[in-house]
């Protein structure tokens, strides 16, 4: 093939601007777990049905999996606990201190304890980050009055 041949062929081969080569675009993957999901959904009445069979006949594996769909756990729900507001790191002292003796009163659980203690934590955080803002501000400030003190004309 001569040369001339080779460009014409390579320019008929080449993307045209502005339209695509593939208007419906790439087409979509059905991932495992999607094709595992919709396996189970035409098949979900028979492994009911043998879930059930098997609880009947006394199965306590399935007796405790259809009891676990049927009455969930219930989940951390409201806990009432009357706490002052925080402003300060000593109210935040006294949080914790009633947190930590509600628990002791078993008034709360463990549980909830943590949880209280880990938002209380993130408010501390959150105080923290509130004083260290205008502290920087001031060092600001004092750092361009001594830079301004320190470039003034000698005399």
């Amino acid at each position: 093939m001569t040369d001339l041949k080779k460009e014409e062929n390579e320019k008929a081969w080449r993307f045209k601007k502005g339209v695509s080569p593939n208007p419906l675009g790439r087409p979509k993957k059905i991932t495992v777990t999607k094709r595992f999901l919709e396996q189970m959904t035409a098949q979900a009445g028979d492994i009911v049905g043998v879930l059930y069979n098997r609880a009947v006949e006394g199965d306590t594996a399935a007796i405790k999996i259809i009891v676990d769909r049927l009455c969930p756990a219930p989940k951390k729900g409201y806990i009432c606990l009357s706490l002052p507001k925080v402003k300060t790191p000593d109210d935040l002292l006294e949080c914790t201190n009633i947190v930590m003796s509600k628990l002791g009163e078993g008034e709360i659980s463990g549980d909830e304890a943590e949880y209280l203690t880990r938002i209380l934590e993130s408010q501390a955080k959150a105080l923290e980050m509130s004083q260290v803002v205008p502290q920087m501000d001031e060092l600001k400030r004092q750092f361009e009055e001594i830079r301004a003190f320190q470039q003034r004309p000698q005399e």
